[in-house]
């Protein structure tokens, strides 16, 4: 049994670290001592949206770039980038992600590097670590836009002059999108006032 294999991961919710995520980590041996920009552009191409074949091309293609191996860098950023993920939706701090790369080996340097990264898209993995916890059981609101209308006349009633808001929610489930817009009358938007109100703690 190797160190790793002995000693839990802050990331795994203090689960011993299995094997794939050993040797995927491992690969950073053959990957040459990389910049904190070198590593940036790494990380911040897999980090773009898409699927794990996706990242591993734009991986491999920065890789060539920077004239590393594409194949053990590409294995190496997504063992990594699976790691910062995980140590997110633990609401790890940089400490404890650092402790975990000490548990997975390899040079200080490259654990220096990866913490930097770490640390600095901590804040955007978080924020999709919630936006997956709250997606899973159904819609969430993504945004709003609204105008204020004014009604004249319809074929129904004259001289109404009445304000009207439109509002269109936009929503979405994992990579799906949608728009729902309403018409509210001026005692609606004061009720909506209202429960807004209520759910900051107005």
């Amino acid at each position: 049994m190797t160190q790793a294999e002995d000693r839990t991961l802050h990331a795994l919710d203090e689960a011993p670290a299995p094997a794939e995520l050993i040797a995927g980590f491992g690969a950073w041996s053959q990957v040459r001592e990389l910049s904190h920009a070198e590593l940036a552009e790494l990380f911040e191409v897999w980090f773009e949206p898409g699927e794990a074949d996706q990242r591993t091309a734009r991986v491999g293609r920065a890789a060539r770039r920077l004239e590393i191996d594409p194949e053990a860098c590409a294995r190496a950023v997504h063992t990594a980038g699976t790691l910062m993920q995980a140590a997110a939706r633990q609401a790890c701090n940089v400490v404890m992600f650092y402790a975990d790369l000490e548990v997975l080996g390899g040079a200080p340097v490259l654990h220096d590097g990866l913490a930097r990264v770490y640390e600095q898209k901590f804040p955007a993995l978080r924020a999709e670590a919630i936006r997956e916890a709250i997606e899973i059981h159904g819609w969430m609101l993504d945004g709003v836009d609204w105008r204020m209308d004014t009604i004249g006349s319809s074929s129904r009633a004259a001289k109404l002059e009445m304000p009207v808001a439109m509002v269109t929610f936009h929503y979405r489930a994992g990579s799906k999108f949608e728009r729902l817009t309403l018409q509210m009358l001026p005692d609606m938007v004061a009720e909506l006032h209202a429960v807004c109100g209520t759910l900051l703690g107005r």
